[in-house]
């Protein structure tokens, strides 16, 4: 199915972008990124600082306290920007809302080459360390070195399969979602993000729980928003509210990060830009539950995104 999403995506990319050839012949980039907007405007289909009792990362006081894929948690420094206000653009007067989820991104990242990193290690078939979004080696790139420098890879260049599409797969990683697919459709479609990715997020931070509690009870439901996104009289773990707080967050801090969508799942999950191996696994000695989950981006990138069960990826053991 997921070939089939990657045809599709990159037809109507293609498409879009013939027709934009004469009013801008000199920038095919430009063109073929636009073309792709436009793709997801015509197609009408289809990401909050946050954490989870069972996979993700919420804040509290300045700390960023991280749950991996085993429900683990970590504690690291969080990057001012982290504190930044969740935006939702007001209401336009007499506008209705699209409801529309949007679509399917690009396919891929096999001929992606970052300047520090190198070549992405795209997979075709999704392996323990690999994928269409590039290996964990790339995608960690940094992380056993000088620091994480993550490459800049955004989201029309990261294949992701149709949340409408995989949730109605027999035995689903989704189905846990299934009751919320109109809410990740609906805010999905508000800030130009793929659906599956904001419900990638609910399964990593909360497998998609509405009632989950996280971070010592500081972090609420499916996004696991923080106690400082919920307004007095606020019920945090309304689905609809929660969604779309998430989708804002994670919105803003795209937007912050000009478009890097590693450095905004990054923020989301208490990584930052220079984290090393040695920062992410200081805690072990005092409390080994308490790392940060190297298995992240492999999770997030090549897992849900690919319509799979995102726990089981990766190799990194935190050895407890």
């Amino acid at each position: 199915m997921r070939s089939v999403s990657i045809v599709a995506s990159l037809f109507l990319a293609t498409l879009t972008a013939t027709e934009l050839v004469a009013a801008r012949p000199s920038d095919d980039f430009y063109t073929s990124k636009l073309g792709r907007s436009l793709a997801r405007h015509h197609n009408g289909k289809r990401t909050a600082k946050c954490k989870a009792k069972h996979h993700g990362s919420s804040t509290s006081g300045g700390q960023v306290k991280v749950i991996n894929a085993a429900g683990k948690k970590a504690e690291e420094a969080a990057p001012t920007a982290s504190k930044a206000e969740v935006v939702a653009p007001a209401a336009t007067e007499g506008s209705k809302a699209d409801t529309s989820s949007s679509p399917v991104s690009g396919a891929g990242l096999f001929s992606f080459v970052d300047n520090k990193c190198g070549k992405s290690g795209a997979t075709e078939d999704v392996t323990k360390k690999s994928g269409p979004n590039g290996s964990m080696d790339f995608l960690n790139c940094g992380l056993y070195g000088g620091g994480w420098t993550p490459p800049d890879v955004h989201i029309d260049q990261v294949s992701a399969l149709s949340l409408d599409e995989t949730i109605e797969e027999p035995n689903s990683p989704f189905s846990a979602c299934k009751p919320f697919v109109h809410l990740f459709d609906k805010y999905g479609a508000e800030t130009g993000l793929p659906a599956i990715l904001l419900a990638s997020l609910a399964m990593q931070e909360s497998s998609c729980r509405k009632d989950a509690m996280g971070d010592n009870g500081g972090a609420y439901g499916l996004m696991q928003i923080t106690a400082e996104k919920c307004s007095e009289g606020i019920d945090c773990t309304d689905p609809d509210y929660n969604i779309k707080t998430g989708a804002y967050y994670f919105k803003n801090r795209l937007d912050e990060n000009n478009g890097n969508v590693l450095l905004a799942l990054g923020q989301y999950n208490g990584w930052y830009a220079g984290l090393t191996v040695a920062k992410a696994t200081a805690v072990k000695g005092q409390c080994c539950q308490c790392q940060n989950n190297l298995n992240y981006f492999q999770q997030m990138l090549n897992g849900w995104l690919q319509g799979k069960d995102g726990s089981t990826l990766g190799d990194w053991n935190m050895g407890c």
